[in-house]
């Protein structure tokens, strides 16, 4: 696989990660990471919020979207370095 194919595969990546969420896919959006995964999010405030495991990472970004009437993912620009 050459570096063009390896940056397409991970904008695709990118792209389900953001549609399954807006279509509020979470488990299928959990499945994405490894067994043993961990999503860091950071908030406006500076803190750091880490989930290990994909049952956890789920339960999270359920959580979140909840709070949301209406899921909206913009991946308009992508910058890869490998």
């Amino acid at each position: 696989m050459n570096v063009y194919e390896e940056k397409m595969q991970l904008q695709e990546l990118v792209d389900t990660f953001a549609i399954w969420a807006d279509e509020m896919k979470l488990h299928e959006q959990a499945q994405l990471f490894t067994e043993n995964g961990e999503l860091e999010s950071h908030s406006a405030d500076g803190q750091v919020f880490s989930f290990k495991g994909r049952e956890k990472i789920e339960e999270s970004c359920t959580n979140f979207m909840n709070l949301f009437d209406i899921h909206f993912h913009n991946n308009g620009q992508a910058l890869f370095q490998i």
